[in-house]
C-alpha cells in the first residue's frame, strides 16, 4: 500500500483480540470508531477503491514536530501513488490519544474527528500535523 522504505513495516494489521483488548483496558475511545464508520456511510464509501492511508509511523506527532520535511514528503509521495483516490486518511496520534485525520485534496478540505475536540476547547492549530497538510497540497 505504501511505497517501500527501510523504515516500512512487512505486516499492518490489527487483531481482533488486541483491539478488544485496547477497548477493556480503555485505551480505545469507541465513539472514535462509531465517528470513522458514519462519516464513511454518510460520504457512500463503501467502495474501498475511493480511500488510500498514510502510514501512521510515518506521521507520528514527534515526527511532525522534529522533522516536518519527511512528514511532508510521505504526504506527497502517497498522494501521487494513489492520485485518484477521492479521500486520504491519517490516523494520527496525539498526545496519547488518536485523531483522525480524512483528506480530501481533490476537494481541497479535511476533516479531523476527535471525541475530545470539544471538550479540549481545541482547533485546527492544536495538532502538529495540520501544518504538513495544509502546505503539501
Amino acid at each position: 500500500m505504501y511505497p517501500e522504505t527501510e523504515l516500512s513495516p512487512q505486516v499492518e494489521y490489527v487483531e481482533y483480540e488486541g483491539m478488544l483488548q485496547f477497548l477493556a483496558n480503555g485505551l480505545l475511545d469507541t465513539s472514535f470508531i462509531h465517528w470513522c464508520q458514519m462519516f464513511l456511510f454518510g460520504h457512500r464509501l463503501k467502495n474501498a477503491t475511493q480511500v488510500a492511508y498514510f502510514n501512521t509511523q510515518r506521521i507520528t506527532g514527534k515526527e511532525c514536530e522534529e522533522n516536518l520535511p519527511s512528514v511532508k514528503e510521505h504526504l506527497v509521495e502517497v498522494y501521487k501513488l494513489h492520485e485518484g483516490k477521492k479521500y486520504f486518511l491519517a490516523p494520527f496520534l496525539y498526545s496519547r490519544h488518536w485523531v483522525l485525520f480524512i483528506v480530501s485534496p481533490s476537494e481541497r478540505k479535511g476533516w479531523i474527528l476527535d471525541s475530545t475536540y470539544l471538550k479540549g476547547k481545541k482547533n485546527k492549530s492544536h495538532y502538529s500535523l495540520t501544518n504538513a497538510i495544509e502546505t503539501s497540497f
